[in-house]
């Protein structure tokens, strides 16, 4: 014998930038071409048990990136990224 229960489960209807407001879904995609800004803050910081999670579209992720660009000259001067990797630059999909 079989025996079945009804069973509800959350669906991502949508993501919306929190910026501007533009969906960031469509028909097709569900999470289309979005970012996460996300931040979560531990004991003995200034924003201690504080959490972020925002969406941006690509629009807005692009006008950040380079608000923190900018910011970063303003901190380092004119020197370059001191590591290999530089966050701010982003990479391509690594080919195996």
């Amino acid at each position: 014998m079989k025996t079945y229960k009804e069973k509800r489960i959350k669906v991502l209807d949508h993501i919306m930038c929190d910026v501007c407001g533009k969906t960031c879904t469509d028909d097709f995609y569900n999470e289309h071409e979005n970012a996460t800004l996300e931040a979560v803050w531990g004991y003995n910081s200034g924003r201690d048990g504080e959490r972020f999670e925002i969406h941006l579209c690509e629009n807005c992720f692009g006008n950040t990136l380079g608000f923190l660009r900018e910011q970063r000259k303003q901190v380092l001067g004119p020197f370059n990224y001191p590591y290999d990797n530089d966050p701010l630059k982003g990479s391509g999909y690594d080919i195996v």
